[in-house]
């Protein structure tokens, strides 16, 4: 029933956990990137190299969708 409240809740709040999610991917990608210049890459190296070890973007973007509501309703919509 948890599950149930905190899908509709997404629903309810979906541009704010969208802006959450983006805040939070640039968040990681700006942390591993800064690790990776303390390590003596260049800026652009560092970029790169923590966009190849996050991943697909997009991917996890929409994995993480898929975790906070239903899938079937969003494409539907």
């Amino acid at each position: 029933m948890r599950s149930l409240f905190r899908k509709l809740g997404w629903l309810i709040h979906r541009r704010s956990r969208e802006q959450d999610l983006e805040a939070e991917l640039r968040f990681h990608l700006e942390e591993t990137a800064e690790e990776q210049r303390l390590e003596g890459a260049s800026p652009k190296e560092a970029a790169h190299s923590a966009l190849r070890d996050l991943g697909n973007v997009a991917l996890v973007r929409e994995d993480t969708r898929a975790a906070w509501s239903w899938n079937w309703f969003d494409q539907f919509r």
